[in-house]
This record gives structure tokens, C-alpha cells and sequence, in this order.
């Protein structure tokens, strides 16, 4: 999708139907800068105001979102590769999320864990590797809570944050429990 194309779009369709930016931002009930701002491409139109919008110019979403008018014929097959290319880029949001989930696995659970196992060889060395252990918990905590906070927002699935969350949790307040009684 093209912003560019869109706005040029819609600001053709508008002009078809003889309506300045103010008249159509009156009718869906928004600002004529929200307008200015969807022709000359720098956003598109919320999806609050979409239908309206395609409604009062009497175009498709389909139409919109390919900045031009198509037939029935093409209908069906601008439609399929208009879906096509969302699911392309939706699969390529998904590998750059698990590739950041398993990066994150790995420095801040995977590597504290081995560092840990590598110098605990005598009893002493592994009360001080749980104090040092201990010091990675917090941040993972505070980073959980964020990726938590960031993923509800964009409405994505927050579960494994929330696990890592509460199990670093638990982990900083055992080490805690566990240095106050020695």
C-alpha cells in the first residue's frame, strides 16, 4: 500500500463529488488538517472513519486501499493479492518477534544459567553466584513488564512476557529470602 497513491486517491474521488476538504471533513466528522493530511499521503484514515469515508466518495475499501477504481472482474483478484500482501507482511512482523523473543531467551535467561553452572564447582562460589544471578532477575522483570505493556497495547499475545515476568519475580525473591538468612 502507498500512501501517496491513496491520498491522490481519495482526493480524486473527492473532487469527483464537487466536495471541498472542509465539506468532507464535516460529513465524517473530523478536521480538514486530518483531511489535508490523508491526500497528501503523510497517514491514512483511521480505521473509525474508513467505511465512512468509502461510503461518501462511493468507493470500495478495496479501491481505497489500491488507490484506484476496479470492476467486478478485477475485483476478485485485486482482492486476493491485496490480502496476499497483508499476510506476507503480518508472517514477516511474526519472524522479527520470535527472532527478538529468542535473542532475548538466550542473553538474559540462556547465558546468566551457564555463567551460573560454569563457576559454581565448591558451595562458596555458589552462594556468590546466586547473588550475581540475582542481579540479571531485575532487569529481566523491568524488561518483561515493558515488552508486557508494549504487546497489549498492539494487541499481541503477552503470555510469555508475563511468564518470564513473574518467573524473574520469584527468582529475585528467593535469592532474596535466601541472602537475608545466611
Amino acid at each position: 500500500m502507498d500512501n501517496k497513491k491513496i491520498g491522490q486517491f481519495i482526493s480524486k474521488q473527492r473532487i469527483e463529488k464537487n466536495m471541498t476538504p472542509k465539506q468532507l471533513a464535516e460529513i465524517l466528522g473530523t478536521s480538514e488538517q486530518e483531511i489535508s493530511k490523508w491526500e497528501n499521503g503523510s497517514c491514512l484514515p483511521k480505521d473509525s472513519v474508513l467505511i465512512s469515508l468509502c461510503k461518501n466518495l462511493d468507493i470500495s475499501i478495496q479501491e481505497l486501499l489500491l488507490a484506484k477504481e476496479i470492476n467486478d472482474n478485477e475485483m476478485k483478484e485485486e482482492t486476493t493479492l491485496l490480502i496476499t500482501q497483508l499476510m506476507k507482511n503480518q508472517d514477516q512482523n511474526e519472524d522479527t518477534d520470535t527472532k527478538m523473543f529468542a535473542k532475548f531467551l538466550v542473553f538474559f535467561i540462556l547465558l546468566p544459567i551457564v555463567i551460573y553452572i560454569l563457576t559454581s564447582y565448591d558451595s562458596e562460589t555458589i552462594i556468590d553466584n546466586n547473588l550475581s544471578l540475582s542481579l540479571f532477575t531485575p532487569f529481566i522483570f523491568t524488561l518483561s513488564i515493558f515488552k508486557g505493556i508494549e504487546c497489549i497495547v498492539n494487541h499481541k499475545d503477552y503470555f510469555k512476557w508475563f511468564c518470564f515476568g513473574s518467573l524473574s519475580l520469584f527468582i529475585t525473591l528467593y535469592f532474596v529470602l535466601v541472602q537475608s538468612t545466611i
